[in-house]
């Protein structure tokens, strides 16, 4: 099972950095999992880091979104299978 989510990792780590445009690294998803999200906000163009803002001022959309079925997959998919909360 532990070999399994190596994987799954490194392969959810290649889609982020393909999707971005190689914009996002190794170094960058480590940052934002010990808290630093300035790089990989610096990441966004300006349009989407507008949307982002907004989203994160509301606090309802804001848990909306990080109670969706995909950013918990997301979530724990970075983090091993952890349970943070």
């Amino acid at each position: 099972m532990n070999e399994k989510m190596n994987i799954d990792k490194r392969l959810l780590l290649k889609a982020i950095v393909t999707a971005s445009g190689k914009k996002i690294n190794k170094n960058t998803v480590d940052s934002a999992k010990n808290g630093d999200l300035s790089a990989l906000i610096g990441t966004l163009n300006a349009d989407d880091r507008r949307k982002l803002d907004a989203a994160l001022s509301d606090k309802e959309t804001a848990r909306k979104i990080l109670s969706s079925a995909q950013a918990k997959e997301i979530l724990k998919k970075i983090t091993g299978g952890k349970d943070n909360g």
